[in-house]
């Protein structure tokens, strides 16, 4: 590879994993999401009981992330995914010139990796995924290299992901079975090694909070569940997937070739189905594979219109373009709005107490130091399901006394409502809880900016 082309994609990657933090910081100056509010609060004060989330319960979370963000928490929520990012790019070229002895379908592979929506996602901010997607990267090319220095780095990876440390075993038991058989005392090293902590980690969760529980039903829309373009957070870009189709057409003759790569496309593409954290090892797949389709795309002189061809590589290019810049700009513009982070800071001001709202909202909560209700880490947390049922009836009735029963219940100092909320839950503006909030003297109006309202209970 030309030193220009090595440097040129090494600086590519730079200047994107910089633009969405840089301009939200410039911009805002907030975080993007609840996950960097989560962590850096758990950094901050890492302990057993969390008193806040659910108003108090025990901290079943993947300690793996807050643990290493507690050297600096305000330093690190900026700086590892951004290294990170950084690494698992150098990663991947390793991997592709182990698997991949042609060059140009590397280069495309890391072009294709780097404006996909999934790889924009994982490394612009402290998520939940970027971490132990570095470590899956790592234990692979290690594993690759027959490197038991791979066993350290799995024993710490149920830490910050379970589902991924499982589908990482998988990977690696396709790579033995269909490669070098020599591997397989590492692999079964391996496998205890991950399966061991897996067990004792989340068996201590189990037995101090219980069985997790799932607060919805979930109906899966494939679309959305895969696809980035109808609306999936970080799902693969649409013409990233028609490349995929086309790679697998071209490559299906030549799969003795790479027995690993169909299987482990296929086993990804399952698993993706039932766990969506798993999209994340399948974008690394998928853009091997479009980045073979579209380089024999430009190689194929059966058509019967060369311009034909260029339109329709245009066309792909630009789409995967499209999707990358569109991801940027989600992100960007995402929540926290400008709003909320003033109510933020409002309340951070305040008398400590309970806050009821959304449970997408309850993470913002317990960062200004905040007790919620309920929030969107439910799986560990007690009473949940009645939880969940009681808010809604809560945000239904008109009834005084119902509302005061559930006020009392879960200790509400404060009720926070913005336009989403209305929009999404209400019909008109003197439905249920809202008719109470502003014709009884239970609540007073103490914060009123923009979208968001903020009104406290009067104590009797």
């Amino acid at each position: 590879m030309k030193w220009y082309v090595k440097y040129g994609l090494l600086l590519a990657c730079v200047l994107i994993l910089l633009v969405v933090p840089l301009i939200r910081f410039i911009d805002t100056g907030d975080y993007v999401g609840t996950d960097p509010y989560l962590f850096v609060r758990l950094a901050e004060n890492p302990e057993l009981y969390d008193s806040l989330s659910f108003s108090g319960r025990s901290s079943a979370y993947n300690w793996g992330l807050p643990l290493v963000m507690s050297i600096s928490p305000g330093l690190m929520v900026y700086l590892l995914p951004f290294l990170l990012g950084f690494g698992c790019f150098v990663l991947f070229w390793l991997i592709l010139k182990k698997l991949s002895g042609n060059e140009k379908v590397n280069v495309i592979a890391m072009i294709l990796l780097l404006l996909s929506p999934t790889f924009i996602y994982l490394f612009s901010f402290a998520n939940s995924l970027f971490f132990p997607t570095f470590l899956a990267l790592f234990i692979f090319y290690l594993f690759l290299k027959k490197s038991w220095l791979a066993v350290p780095l799995m024993l710490i990876m149920p830490f910050f992901n379970i589902i991924l440390t499982a589908s990482l075993i998988a990977l690696l038991f396709i790579k033995m079975k269909y490669s070098d058989r020599n591997e397989k005392k590492l692999f079964v090293t391996l496998l205890l090694s991950g399966g061991l902590v897996s067990v004792f980690y989340y068996g201590y969760f189990i037995i101090t909070s219980g069985l997790p529980v799932m607060m919805f039903q979930r109906i899966i829309d494939p679309f959305k569940w895969f696809i980035f373009d109808f609306g999936s957070g970080y799902g693969l870009g649409i013409f990233l997937l028609a490349l995929v189709g086309m790679g697998i057409l071209i490559g299906w003759r030549k799969k003795y070739e790479n027995k690993f790569l169909f299987p482990a496309f296929l086993f990804l593409a399952f698993f993706s189905y039932v766990r969506q954290d798993v999209l994340v090892l399948l974008n690394f797949l998928v853009v091997f594979i479009a980045a073979f389709a579209l380089y024999d795309l430009t190689k194929i002189h059966r058509w019967s219109n060369e311009t034909v061809k260029q339109m329709m590589t245009i066309i792909l290019i630009c789409g995967i373009v499209f999707s990358g810049i569109a991801q940027m700009d989600s992100l960007i513009s995402s929540e926290p709005s400008k709003e909320m982070t003033d109510a933020m800071d409002f309340l951070s001001e305040q008398e400590k107490g309970v806050v009821f709202t959304d449970y997408n909202y309850g993470v913002w909560m317990n960062y200004v130091g905040m007790k919620n209700v309920i929030d969107e880490n439910y799986k560990f947390a007690p009473n949940v399901q009645d939880r969940l049922v009681e808010s809604k009836k809560f945000y239904m009735t008109r009834d005084i006394e119902n509302a005061t029963e559930f006020i009392e219940k879960y200790d509400v100092d404060y009720v926070l409502i913005d336009e989403e909320m209305r929009e999404d839950i209400w019909k008109y503006d003197t439905q249920g809880l809202l008719f109470l909030l502003e014709y009884t003297n239970k609540f007073n109006k103490v914060y009123s900016e923009g979208e968001v309202e903020i009104w406290e209970i009067e104590q009797e």
